[in-house]
């Protein structure tokens, strides 16, 4: 009976005080929107120079196909790597893809292809995440010229995940009840101790 009778008058008291009811309301709300945004370790549009020595239609459509991954952007199209370098040194990209002269003939031949990243290593997270990305799209593209020329893949053991309760890999959905947790213990030490620092000044 005596919890019934403090939580309504805890009620009454919140309900009486506008401020209070802001705090209750809009502030765990602005921080829902904005923390679970703010807090992504996703990295999209990482500048990127590209480096064509080729010229080929292999190469172009590579490019292409790196730039519509979303993940990056196109920050220059350089024809040689002195070019290329310059754009990192002056912060103008985060990374250098540089496609060799004869990529299309040495591919279509099965000989080995090396293709040169230069990652400005200066934010290591995103030094990190773009290399994984540039590396994952070239295999896959690699893998899907080789299967439209009729070649064949050596057989290789592929890991290949299955993500459950989150299949789509967003942070926010990772973030919203974590921070869900936050705000509710927060909310629960500052309203008690505005309650009793309210009653304290009332006598």
């Amino acid at each position: 009976m005596r919890i019934r009778y403090l939580l309504k008058k805890e009620f009454l008291q919140i309900l009486r005080n506008k401020f209070l009811l802001a705090i209750i309301i809009v502030l765990p709300l602005f921080e829902l929107a904005v923390l679970p945004w703010a807090a992504t370790f996703e990295q999209k549009n990482i500048s990127l120079c590209v480096v064509d020595g080729d010229h080929s239609s292999l190469s172009q459509k590579l490019t292409a196909k790196v730039l519509s991954s979303g993940y990056f952007r196109l920050a220059g199209y350089e024809l040689n790597y002195d070019k290329g370098l310059a754009c990192l040194d002056n912060s103008r990209a985060s990374l250098i893809l540089e496609i060799p002269r004869n990529f299309e003939k040495d591919f279509i031949n099965n000989r080995p292809v090396n293709l040169l990243l230069t990652i400005d290593a200066g934010d290591g997270q995103k030094a990190g995440l773009g290399t994984s990305y540039l590396s994952q799209i070239i295999n896959n593209y690699s893998r899907q010229i080789i299967t439209e020329r009729g070649g064949r893949i050596p057989g290789i053991i592929e890991v290949k995940p299955d993500f459950r309760y989150n299949a789509s890999m967003r942070y926010q959905d990772y973030m919203v009840p974590g921070v869900l947790v936050i705000l509710v213990t927060m909310m629960g030490g500052m309203l008690s101790a505005l309650n009793i620092v309210r009653e304290k000044e009332m006598g």
